[in-house]
């Protein structure tokens, strides 16, 4: 269920989900060149060898990951693939139990590590789904699966049965009726919501393994999609089972539509009542992320390929999205497009990014997405971090173009 959807979802974390198949992928100067550019930026960076703390690893490494196992898809190519195999091997190596005897690959960043190295089911998700990707890739042509099929059998045992596991006593169902905050009367209420199916969502370990909040959207959707390529890669019906009642949380709670106008969603909002310290004030702060644009773009990448699969999302929701975007965050300029928007309840303009993910339902979206996918664009980041998927995301594109 749902393969082909599989690169797209991954080019999604970085917010450059594909556009239309057809658009912009045009062919001129060589391949060859533009893939050396690649490779040297990509297979022998220093982060893949350096990178030891699990938010390092989930930021700055995995991108890389990716890129190399879409490559191999791409283009069969092994060298791509070799690099994917070391430096996967190096991750699980450096693996190591975090301060409450959780093994992973533990942070010292942020809150999460302020009292000691934790890990956080955030970054095992970033760094599990490129190795469901790997699988998925390597089983379906017959010359990769007898070359890298017992490698990617391992890795994938690896996370189901070393990393996944600690994350069961975190999981909380919310059945059909939950609690959280809406906007009304100039200030947040306390509100009940009621689902049409079963939703549940994922809370964060503390220090001890106590239970804390709920997790933001941006984290638990993640969690979501690398169920999905799990579920892909091994039929197994609780990862299927676990990515749909995450996605009823995120429709139903976080994206819950004012009538027919859907508004800029919270980065992190009660689901559950753990997540409020007294009867209406809520356990963290309330609001879209001030700073990162890009939270709002992945989530909307996991619900576009969600709604591809026929899981939760329907037209209605994305035809709202569509509109939330270009009604209420474009500049209106194909020319020079611009996205942000003025959120009130903190009288101040927020940023915002391209939702390039919409493309493919979109005519508008898609001709604003078109420009990254020319040739210059993608031999100019050949060798930049905004290359990492791309080039191989455009190489895909082009022989699928020729089938």
């Amino acid at each position: 269920m749902g393969e082909r959807h599989i690169p797209l979802v991954i080019l999604m974390l970085l917010g450059l989900a594909a556009v239309a198949w057809g658009a912009g992928a045009t062919s001129s100067g060589t391949d060859d060149v533009m893939i050396a550019a690649w490779k040297a930026h990509v297979l022998g960076n220093q982060r893949l060898v350096e990178c030891t703390d699990g938010e390092d690893i989930c930021w700055l490494v995995t991108p890389y990951l990716r890129g190399m196992v879409l490559m191999g898809e791409a283009r069969g190519d092994r060298e791509s693939l070799d690099a994917f195999c070391r430096s996967f091997e190096r991750l699980q190596a450096i693996a190591s139990e975090d301060m409450d005897g959780l093994f992973g690959w533990p942070t010292r960043k942020g809150s999460y590590g302020r009292e000691g190295p934790r890990c956080i089911i955030m970054d095992d998700a970033y760094i599990g789904e490129p190795v469901a990707h790997f699988a998925r890739v390597v089983r379906a042509d017959a010359v990769l699966r007898a070359a890298y099929g017992e490698r990617a059998d391992k890795y994938l045992r690896f996370i189901e049965e070393r990393i996944f596991p600690k994350w069961k006593d975190a999981w909380l169902d919310l059945g059909e009726k939950t609690t959280t905050l809406c906007w009304a009367e100039g200030g947040w209420r306390r509100a009940e919501v009621v689902f049409p199916e079963p939703a549940g969502v994922y809370r964060f370990f503390l220090a001890g393994r106590k239970l804390g909040t709920s997790l933001p959207l941006n984290q638990f959707l993640a969690v979501a999609r690398t169920f999905l390529a799990y579920y892909d890669v091994t039929g197994k019906a609780d990862y299927l089972d676990k990515a749909r009642r995450m996605a009823v949380t995120a429709k139903y709670v976080y994206l819950a539509p004012a009538g027919d106008r859907l508004e800029p969603w919270c980065y992190w909002q009660p689901v559950w009542a753990g997540d409020f310290r007294s009867e209406t004030e809520p356990a963290r702060w309330v609001g879209p992320h001030p700073e990162r644009a890009s939270y709002h773009a992945s989530e909307v990448a996991t619900i576009a390929a969600m709604h591809q699969r026929g899981l939760v999302f329907t037209d209605a929701d994305i035809h709202r999205l569509v509109r939330l975007h270009l009604d209420f965050m474009w500049n209106k300029s194909f020319d020079r497009p611009e996205f942000g928007y003025y959120y009130e309840r903190r009288r101040m303009r927020y940023p915002a990014q391209l939702w390039d993910a919409l493309a493919y339902f979109d005519p508008t979206i898609a001709r604003l997405a078109a420009p990254q996918w020319t040739r210059e664009v993608i031999e100019r980041n050949a060798g930049r971090w905004a290359g990492i998927t791309a080039v191989p995301e455009y190489l895909l594109r082009q022989r699928r173009n020729a089938e």
